[in-house]
């Protein structure tokens, strides 16, 4: 793997515990505060994509993709699995690009087709790829059918498949990545469901990165209190996502990652100006530059931290 450790050189004076609720923040629009980014100060730092997937760029367009994303001054990146049938086109892309692109392995809630993985496909998708994490795996509710027979059986295979995996990342010494997601999103089922399931395996929740963060502060600090990470998407540029925002701003700066969840997730003031735009690793900056307004800290010390943490946290650089 290759070696950032000598390339991030971040003072230890931004790395602090943020405890205190800092909100609210001055009511801007977003589309003022969401300001465009400028490369060419963040090419100065390295930046990382800690979440997003690769293969569901057309075939065509990936190179194309991945230098616009080098161009901005993102290094590396996590092409994460969704499902094991397509692990080993991520292992070829991770291959494709050695020291820039890792890939997970694992499958996401809404793609188990009814059906829990058996322990020796996850176990054999590990040891035949070498991933730097198991995952994305977790709990979807969003997605769970009308009736409550049918919404039961689809988060029972959720639940025994997250289980399988979390238990097969604790076995094997790799971070988990979890996704989560409520049916409203006043609810916290899928939250409690996921608090159970990490408790029942007995994880070790410094090895748990909970992707995509959208809940409000309350979660974030019992979350990060247990030593877990969250990353934060182009979804908390919105205005809709308040909650997570106001946890954004008592995040602790050594436990957050930022992500794109390319090509899902399109950023502001993107979403708003061209929403036509399919989300790229490169539009990461827009997201560092709203984080770095909300957390009154340089866009490149933002990105930093987000990669020393992602170093650390997927064992890159070890």
């Amino acid at each position: 793997m290759t070696d950032f450790s000598g390339e991030i050189a971040l003072s230890r004076a931004f790395v602090v515990q943020r405890t205190e609720l800092r909100f609210p923040k001055p009511s801007i629009p977003v589309r003022v505060r969401a300001r465009a980014p400028d490369p060419e100060r963040i090419k100065r730092k390295l930046a990382m994509d800690s979440h997003m997937h690769l293969d569901r760029f057309p075939r065509e367009e990936r190179t194309a993709v991945l230098e616009r994303a080098w161009s901005v001054g993102i290094k590396v990146l996590v092409t994460v699995a969704t499902s094991f049938s397509g692990v080993d086109e991520l292992w070829a892309l991770a291959n494709a690009n050695k020291g820039k692109v890792y890939h997970s392995v694992g499958a996401h809630p809404t793609e188990l087709d009814d059906a829990v993985p058996v322990e020796a496909e996850v176990i054999g998708a590990v040891e035949r790829t070498g991933p730097v994490a198991i995952g994305e795996t977790g709990f979807d509710y969003f997605s769970l059918p009308r009736g409550l027979g049918a919404a039961r059986a689809v988060s029972d295979v959720q639940r025994e498949a997250f289980l399988l995996q979390a238990r097969v990342a604790k076995e094997v010494g790799l971070p988990l990545i979890i996704h989560c997601r409520e049916k409203e999103r006043t609810k916290r089922d899928a939250w409690n469901a996921l608090l159970w399931a990490l408790k029942r395996v007995q994880f070790p929740m410094e090895r748990a990165l909970l992707h995509c963060f959208d809940y409000g502060h309350e979660e974030l600090i019992r979350w990060q209190g247990e030593g877990a990470y969250v990353s934060f998407s182009g979804s908390v540029t919105r205005k809709s996502h308040e909650e997570a925002q106001k946890a954004l701003q008592c995040t602790k700066t050594d436990r957050f990652l930022l992500e794109t969840d390319a090509p899902f997730l399109l950023p502001e003031p993107l979403r708003t100006t061209a929403p036509e735009t399919v989300c790229e690793p490169s539009h990461m900056l827009y997201t560092a530059s709203f984080v770095s307004w909300l957390l009154a800290m340089e866009q490149e010390d933002v990105l930093g931290l987000s990669l020393e943490n992602g170093c650390r946290f997927f064992g890159l650089g070890r």
